[in-house]
């Protein structure tokens, strides 16, 4: 049985797909196995692909209907075997560094208490006509030529109150520490950072960019990306009432988020006014954070009530997003408390 199960979903994008398995194949780090998920019954290239590159190490399952990216991902997890040690995600528009795999793996093995591994990745962009041009740039900050660079991740960083840390496509996880699916309803522009709360921690983080972000002129981000403020306002809320903030760590928290461009601040409002333990946010806001607050509500009040009414409007996504804030939390005082120092 291999060690690594890599799980790669696609939909519709042949074009890419050849490309990401290329990168797969180059791995220095060679026992995985891999299951192409075809999101799109009707698209025969996947398997040609497939077919055509040989590898037994891959595999290919169309799926019976279309699922949609939420679905394809909770199946794909589901689908790993329990007896692989590790589980990474390829999205077919991406691509790793030959060194990715085993570099991951190395970081686990040196820290058996991280749940997950994850690297930089360097921002390629797809022209209008189909070709890559590959950046300089990275996710985030990493100084050239320097290589090896581990960092142990404790929950709580006040990055993880709108968002998530991690990326899907940049990770390896071990398989015992596989989160729960998350909700069907949930649109994708969520995914991530729904799915960073329900996996224990600490990770540990690569600062090396061993992959690729891909920024795709299609999107299924594009989709729900409107909805990504309903998902922000249930992460934030969550977060600060399990939290145990003091006043000063609200003010920390709404100077991490004006320092963002463009800031999110209606999002800590609309938490304020969402959930009542999330009221001492108030006192944090500045006449400038409330004017640009006013602003929202006149131009998209729809959007805006959305955002008010997330928690009511989904209870599933709110008790989810709520235990697993606890569940962090509670494992994070419990690790300080033993002496665990990261």
């Amino acid at each position: 049985m291999a060690e690594v199960h890599v799980f790669v979903p696609t939909y519709r994008r042949a074009h890419l797909l050849g490309r990401a398995l290329g990168s797969l194949r180059a791995q220095t780090f060679s026992d995985w196995t891999a299951l192409v998920h075809n999101d799109d019954p009707s698209d025969a290239e996947p398997a040609w692909i497939v077919a055509a590159i040989g590898d037994p190490r891959i595999r290919i399952l169309v799926h019976e209907r279309n699922l949609g990216a939420v679905a394809s991902f909770n199946r794909g997890f589901a689908e790993a075997s329990e007896t692989v040690p590790y589980f990474s995600i390829l999205e077919d528009d991406s691509t790793w560094q030959p060194e990715f795999l085993a570099t991951l793996k190395r970081a686990l093995e040196q820290d058996p208490t991280a749940h997950l591994a994850w690297c930089n990745q360097r921002i390629a962009v797809e022209n209008p006509d189909g070709s890559w041009s590959d950046t300089p740039r990275t996710v985030h900050p990493h100084q050239t030529g320097v290589s090896g660079s581990v960092t142990r991740v404790v929950w709580g960083s006040l990055s993880q109150a709108t968002g998530a840390r991690m990326a899907n496509g940049a990770m390896l996880i071990r398989r015992s520490s596989l989160p729960p699916p998350t909700p069907g309803d949930l649109p994708f522009s969520g995914m991530e950072a729904f799915r960073e709360r329900l996996i224990r921690h600490p990770f540990v983080y690569v600062a090396e960019p061993l992959a690729t972000y891909a920024q795709t002129r299609t999107s299924a981000r594009d989709v729900d990306g409107h909805r990504w403020g309903e998902i922000q306002t249930l992460l934030l809320a969550t977060y600060v009432r399990n939290s145990g903030m003091t006043a000063a760590g609200i003010r920390e928290l709404w100077t991490h988020l004006r320092q963002q461009s463009p800031p999110p601040t209606n999002i800590a409002l609309h938490a304020a006014l969402a959930d009542p333990a999330c009221r001492p946010l108030l006192q944090g806001a500045a006449l400038s954070d409330w004017l640009r607050y006013l602003r929202t509500w006149m131009g998209r009040p729809r959007a805006a009530w959305a955002c008010v009414r997330a928690r009511i409007n989904h209870p599933d996504w709110w008790r989810m997003l709520d235990t697993a804030t606890f569940e962090r939390f509670d494992e994070e005082r419990q690790r300080l408390a033993g002496g665990n120092q990261p």
